[in-house]
């Protein structure tokens, strides 16, 4: 039974391997990795205003405390919407933060 699945699987594999080329690509930015703020409690989501607002959502302990926060300049976080069950992500939008994904809170669900 073997005998029969070898040849198809060989042929499968060489085909794969014969249309691979090897492409290097190099980087054209050098790229950097900048610190925005510490302490965040499991962080799920980031997005950027237009006008260069920082947000992030987290998901938090499963406590009742998920929470968006607006992260400023100099690493401050100022909670936006929070005491939510949970929530999956944040979209940011001129000077507000709308909930892009269905968020829960005590009260209910809620999306925006």
């Amino acid at each position: 039974m073997l005998h029969k699945l070898y040849l198809p699987c060989l042929l499968l594999a060489a085909a794969a391997l014969s249309g691979c080329e090897d492409h290097r690509l190099e980087p054209t930015l050098p790229l950097s990795v900048t610190t925005l703020a510490t302490g965040l409690v499991a962080p799920i989501g980031v997005e950027t205003a237009p006008i260069g607002r920082i947000f992030v959502s987290e998901s938090g302990t499963g406590n009742i405390d998920s929470r968006i926060l607006l992260i400023k300049p100099d690493g401050q976080k100022h909670p936006v919407v929070k005491g939510m069950n949970w929530a999956i992500s944040a979209k940011a939008s001129a000077n507000r933060c709308e909930r892009q994904q269905i968020v829960a809170n005590p009260s209910g669900l809620a999306t925006a």
